[in-house]
């Protein structure tokens, strides 16, 4: 049902209007600081790697295939001709929802009601290379913007969390799934990260 809800929710971009299709709310993201990671995106981002035991009766390792397939369906999100993604942090206690003020410093600072933004249009991109059934692309034309600044308000619940935001040309109010892994965030940073050092 949420994907349905997410499928039909629309968020505000500096190009337009774009169709949510991957919405997470991530706790626990760092290990020194209090806070929680949130993404807004036009494509799928989905939290984890399924869970799939290894079987000893066949060559393939099935455990490291569902992890690198996870891994290539966050970096096709990021790299795809088309993609819209924002990063927003919210720090201190985040997880009982209010009021956060976006500030240019913000990114990744314990602050309670601070918080950051990252944002990634990307206009123009190259297949350069694909990892089972997903293309990994190159992006030629693109926008990375940190720093960004802005409101942000959370109403918490146990498995969703209602979010509305307005950073910079970046508006919406959108259901996210709450998503138990911390490791997302430093996948998504990490691969935000080596876009700006591609080509």
């Amino acid at each position: 049902m949420l994907l349905l809800l997410v499928g039909c929710t629309e968020f505000s971009t500096p190009d337009g209007p774009e169709r949510v299709r991957g919405a997470l709310w991530v706790d626990g993201a760092l290990v020194n600081a209090d806070g929680a990671f949130l993404v807004v995106a036009n494509s799928p981002v989905p939290c984890a790697a399924d869970v799939v035991p290894d079987d000893p009766a066949t060559d393939a390792d099935e455990t490291a295939s569902a992890q690198a397939w996870w891994s290539a369906q966050l970096q096709s999100a990021l790299t795809r001709e088309g993609a819209a993604l924002l990063t927003l942090w919210l720090g201190g206690t985040a997880a009982e929802g209010g009021d956060f003020s976006l500030t240019a410093d913000g990114w990744m600072r314990d602050v309670p009601g601070g918080g950051g933004a990252v944002s990634l249009r990307v206009k123009e991109s190259v297949a350069s290379s694909r990892s089972g059934l997903v293309y990994v692309n190159q992006p030629v034309d693109y926008s990375l913007d940190t720093g960004l600044e802005g409101d942000v308000s959370a109403v918490v619940a146990a498995d969703t969390a209602e979010v509305r935001f307005d950073v910079e040309g970046w508006s919406g109010e959108v259901e996210l799934e709450r998503c138990v892994n911390p490791a997302l965030a430093t996948v998504l940073v990490d691969q935000l990260v080596a876009i700006t050092t591609l080509g």
